[in-house]
């Protein structure tokens, strides 16, 4: 049985991909006198990742080229950029110690429609898929869920060889992608029927925001966004603009899955002004 009782000291912990740091930074504040490392594809970033405390080095090379092995390995969004999963994951596992552990977390393509048009995700994994992938790499799962984020798959595992044996391709989830595919064609004759005028916006300025508005050709709105650190900015030409400042009489649409967006439209539609997807259409 995996045990992380006594993983708290003078641990080798590497991030891969780990861009500016902020998972580095979070494991920091947990494991203070471990060594920490980062892999990524350049060093645009070194600076940040300089001063999280604990930070070792920044390997910019290829997984092969590090000559080091490490207690516990990160992979945040990573997987899913990856052509060929399965080899990538067998060189992790020769870089984790014999008791190393991984820890992974890419989107759960079940739960998000709108993953399939984000045109750098390479793979996209359910999370039966993903446990397949990882036991068919050499892994034993210790921990999986695609409940403790929203939208997400997370999997802790330890390496092990002999959980390749035998492991067989996961049953086709061909309804998945059949449904995913009706729902991304209803929002794109939605946006493509109903002409997005100056009192027509759209909620969220990520790749589903952004992929939306290709199908509406003749808008004139902004983008609706929640994050004070994007309000005030542009994207694609537009405004990026609060909830609070949109208009009397105006509409959001909210280009994102079932639950998600009923969430959005329950919590931000007011007396005057309507959030409304594409299920109102």
């Amino acid at each position: 049985m995996l045990s992380l009782k006594n993983r708290e000291e003078n641990l080798d912990i590497l991030d891969i991909g780990a861009g500016s740091g902020v998972f580095l930074q979070a494991i920091s504040k947990k494991y203070k006198n471990s060594n920490l490392y980062a892999q990524d594809l350049n060093d645009i970033s070194l600076g940040k990742l300089e001063n999280i405390s604990g930070f070792r080095h920044l390997f910019v090379c290829d997984l092969t080229a590090i000559d080091q092995k490490f207690s516990i390995i990160s992979m945040v969004h990573v997987l899913e950029h990856v052509c060929h999963p399965i080899d990538f994951l067998k060189v992790v596992r020769s870089l984790l110690k014999d008791d190393g552990v991984l820890v992974i977390n890419v989107p759960d393509i079940a739960q998000n429609p709108l993953d399939l048009p984000v045109y750098d995700h390479c793979t996209h994994f359910t999370k039966v898929s993903l446990e397949v992938v990882l036991k068919q790499a050499g892994f034993r799962l210790y921990y999986t869920s695609n409940k403790l984020i929203a939208k997400e798959n997370v999997i802790i595992a330890t390496p092990d060889e002999f959980c390749a044996q035998g492991c067989t391709e996961p049953h086709p989830e061909n309804h998945i992608f059949n449904n995913h595919m009706a729902y991304l064609n209803k929002i794109s004759e939605v946006a493509s029927a109903h002409v997005f005028g100056k009192k027509f916006h759209v909620f969220g300025t990520a790749s589903a925001s952004v992929w939306i508005t290709n199908y509406a050709e003749q808008w004139e709105g902004c983008f609706v966004d929640e994050d004070p650190n994007r309000q005030g900015k542009t994207l694609l030409g537009r405004r990026i603009v609060s909830p609070s400042s949109i208009e009397d009489g105006h509409f959001v649409f909210v280009p994102f899955a079932h639950e998600q967006s009923n969430y959005i439209k329950k919590r931000l539609s007011s007396d005057t002004v309507t959030y409304v997807s594409s299920d109102d259409y």
